[in-house]
């Protein structure tokens, strides 16, 4: 049996088209993500009721993720995906994918709060539910954009703890 290893990612940027990096080239600095719903890919769950009859219940889902990666010459790319899964009667489901490049020396920070922000406008303009999310919903990007900043911190500290 063999097994094949990815080398390769195509990531999509806002406004400019994707690129395709080498994965060992430029990896990963800081990430944060986050999901909600049922995590195995049942459309409907049967629900046996008292009276003998059988009801369905429909899911979504939802996952969510701000990603920085770094290459040794300094340039940076943020980039984030946005999927909302729906299996309610009259709701479609939705993806976004948002990116920026971040030349040499550049604060990472703004890079990141702006796909952020790129991915809740996506959301709200294709007015995706998020029947699972209820009002946590509105602070699920600012929060993803806070963790990948705390994580991005941690990763600096690390780094910085094994430099002779």
């Amino acid at each position: 049996m063999t097994t094949s290893t990815r080398t390769h990612l195509t990531i999509k940027l806002t406004g400019r088209p994707p690129v395709t990096i080498e994965m060992e080239a430029w990896p990963i600095i800081a990430l944060a993500t986050a999901a909600r719903g049922p995590a195995s890919t049942l459309i409907a769950l049967a629900i046996h009721r008292s009276d003998g009859q059988i009801a369905l219940r429909s899911f979504c889902r939802t996952r969510a993720s701000i990603h920085v990666r770094q290459h040794q010459d300094g340039r940076a790319i943020v980039y984030g995906s946005y999927t909302y899964e729906s299996f309610w009667k009259g709701e479609s489901s939705f993806s976004a994918h948002h990116g920026q490049m971040v030349p040499p020396n550049w604060d990472l920070i703004p890079a990141i709060e702006a796909v952020a922000q790129q991915l809740e406008d996506a959301r709200q303009a294709n007015g995706a539910a998020d029947h699972f999310m209820g009002d946590d919903n509105d602070g699920l990007f600012p929060s993803l954009a806070a963790q990948c900043i705390t994580d991005r911190i941690k990763t600096k500290k690390q780094v910085a703890a094994r430099k002779p």
